[in-house]
């Protein structure tokens, strides 16, 4: 099911204009809003020729950006990014406490880390990109999906347990490591979804 969803023409907010620490709604329906409470650290809403699909991005600077949100996955998952990042070096999406990171984990490489097995392939260029990461707890599989194709699929053990804050943006383990670029969209589902719901979605 779907648990959280970020998209940053419905329900995202400048930093001049988020006057609680709510800076993107999240359309999941479920109230998983993301947050930032320090405004020195929460990401641009902009728009420009850069801007994925022509539409406001959530422009992260790869210094100190970042937001976080509350949600349980103690199981399986499934969830998609879209971004562009700026510059050839590592930098996570999405993280949390418990091991999991999803991003960039070198210059040319993208990387599911679940707990202390990962799953990563190579990775070169700074398009725009649908991102696809999923894992399921019965096989403990876990597969990764470049803009609608599966790149590589491996065994990621057992499942994590509950995931309380992810962060969009930054390492949660690392002080010093932040996404630098744009992200359009985040989906999070709490179950590994089946390959027809998983093409569907990446249709966009």
């Amino acid at each position: 099911n779907l648990f959280a969803w970020y998209r940053t023409d419905r329900g995202a907010r400048s930093s001049e204009a988020v006057s609680s620490n709510i800076q993107i709604i999240d359309l999941s329906g479920r109230g998983n809003d993301a947050n930032q409470a320090t405004v020195s650290s929460r990401f641009a809403l902009t728009r420009d020729s850069a801007s994925l699909l022509g539409r406001p991005v959530m422009r992260f600077d790869g210094s100190n950006d970042y937001a976080q949100f509350n949600v349980t996955l103690s199981g399986g998952y499934t969830v998609f990014v879209v971004e562009k990042r700026e510059v050839d070096e590592v930098g996570d999406f999405l993280s949390s406490s418990n091991g999991l990171r999803l991003g960039y984990s070198g210059a040319s490489t993208i990387r599911h880390l679940h707990g202390s097995l990962s799953n990563t392939v190579g990775v070169s260029g700074n398009e725009k990109t649908i991102w696809t990461f999923r894992y399921s707890s019965t096989g403990g599989v876990g597969a990764l999906a470049r803009n609608g194709e599966i790149l590589s699929t491996v065994s990621l053990g057992a499942a994590l347990g509950t995931n309380n804050v992810i962060n969009i943006g930054r390492n949660v383990n690392a002080s010093n490591s932040y996404y630098d670029g744009d992200i359009y969209e985040v989906l999070v589902y709490n179950r590994a979804l089946t390959e027809e719901e998983r093409q569907g979605v990446e249709k966009y």
